[in-house]
């Protein structure tokens, strides 16, 4: 019996660009980018499928913080 299914792994625009002042940040993004790509051909032999989402910027506390240097 052949399995099938799909993985979806979500990113960042920053695992595309990297993003100033935000190093490990979009060096996490790219990481996850580099897992998906070499996931993708090993879990293909299942009928799975590895999917990358990459949102854009979302302006948050978190991002704001991150930008002046908060915790």
């Amino acid at each position: 019996k052949k399995s099938k299914g799909k993985i979806v792994n979500i990113s960042s625009i920053a695992g595309i660009f990297g993003s100033p002042l935000r190093t490990l940040y979009s060096a996490s993004k790219f990481a996850i980018a580099g897992f998906s790509k070499a996931l993708r051909p090993e879990v293909k032999l299942f009928g799975i499928d590895v999917i990358m989402i990459y949102p854009g910027y979302i302006r948050t506390n978190i991002s704001l913080n991150a930008s002046v240097g908060k915790a």
